[in-house]
């Protein structure tokens, strides 16, 4: 289940067929969404559309990104 569109939808009071609708999809799509997956090939249409990060999206195809040694550093590489 993808909660994060859920989530997404609920706080801005979209129903399902306007945030399809942002997306380029069908109200059906999207609640095939909320209730499932987006799949891989729809994860940076529905990142642009949402804001949600592609690793919450699909942790399975987009890993959390790393931060390099330096980066927590405030080193610059």
């Amino acid at each position: 289940m993808t909660t994060a569109l859920l989530n997404w939808r609920n706080e801005r009071k979209f129903t399902q067929a306007e945030a399809g609708s942002l997306a380029g999809v069908s109200q059906a799509t999207w609640a095939k969404w909320e209730g499932g997956q987006v799949p891989p090939e729809q994860c940076l249409n529905v990142h642009k559309v949402t804001g949600i990060a592609l690793h919450i999206l699909r942790p399975d195809v987009y890993p959390i990104p790393q931060r390099r040694a330096s980066d927590r550093r405030g080193i610059k590489a």
